[in-house]
């Protein structure tokens, strides 16, 4: 997963751009507690850290089948 992928998915949740420090962007949201960092532009993120930031989302690793697909091309 790429971080614009990722940074869609959390988008979708709920989570809004607070601030960018360099090449990371930090995210909050309105009811869940905490602040999501993800790296970008960042081609292929690790799958573990892929998994600490959805459960920093609190999110699951499988919850991006439950959010629509949009295509960025649209």
């Amino acid at each position: 997963m790429n971080s614009r992928e990722l940074i869609r998915l959390i988008e979708a949740d709920g989570w809004y751009l607070v601030r960018i420090k360099g090449s990371h962007h930090h995210f909050k949201h309105l009811y869940k507690p905490g602040l999501v960092t993800i790296p970008h532009p960042k081609k292929d993120l690790l799958t573990k850290t892929v998994n600490s930031i959805l459960k920093q989302a609190q999110l699951q690793a499988g919850d991006h089948h439950a959010f629509p697909y949009r295509d960025p091309t649209r």
